[in-house]
């Protein structure tokens, strides 16, 4: 039941963002406006609507042309946005902040940024970050601080996943700044979407 709540937000996200296309708002705006114009049409309870958007923000960002919504029609998931590069697809999963890591395993490229910020363009914030250097950092073997950079845990629908720990920002304030500390530090060390395009 979730999944299918999840693919109506996302395609209730891709419709506004096809109307800021129609009405040629898209061209006038940067990405961190087009994705606020997005986010207030979304409900103020639903806790992942700023990854949502995002997600569908950034793959019009990379391949302006998607209309995926991340699964097939025989429930098979795939990646967010598939890019062709070299004469060969790749597979891109987008991330922000914290939670299930589902898709990790199935992408080429994590395209992953810890905190939003919707006062600068997403294109600047979004780190590409090969999977398998993403994998390392999520090993909780490679962090020096105290807890755990993932864990396991039980989804809504009663499958085992592995999740991504919260940490620090300004909304999480009572979470680790040593993981956060972390996590930028690595993010830190690739090109962001806008210098990778």
């Amino acid at each position: 039941m979730e999944r299918f709540e999840t693919d109506a937000v996302k395609i209730q996200a891709r419709k506004e963002l096809e109307k800021l296309i129609l009405n040629g708002k898209i061209y006038h705006l940067e990405t961190n406006e087009i994705a606020k114009e997005i986010l207030a049409t979304f409900n103020e309870l639903d806790d992942g609507k700023i990854g949502k958007v995002c997600e569908i923000v950034i793959r019009h960002y990379l391949t302006p042309t998607s209309k995926r919504y991340g699964v097939t029609k025989n429930d098979k998931w795939y990646c967010d946005v598939k890019i062709l590069r070299g004469g060969r697809y790749l597979k891109v999963e987008i991330k922000t902040a914290c939670g299930e890591l589902q898709k990790v395993s199935f992408c080429d490229f994590m395209v992953y940024c810890p905190v939003v910020d919707f006062n600068n363009p997403l294109q600047t914030q979004f780190f590409v970050i090969p999977k398998d250097d993403f994998l390392q950092i999520m090993d909780c073997n490679n962090y020096a601080g105290s807890g755990q950079v993932t864990r396991r845990k039980s989804s809504t629908a009663g499958k085992l996943v592995i999740s991504f720990q919260s940490f620090w920002s300004e909304t999480r304030p009572k979470q680790s700044r040593k993981l956060a500390d972390y996590i930028w530090s690595n993010c830190e060390r690739y090109e962001t979407i806008e210098e990778w395009k």
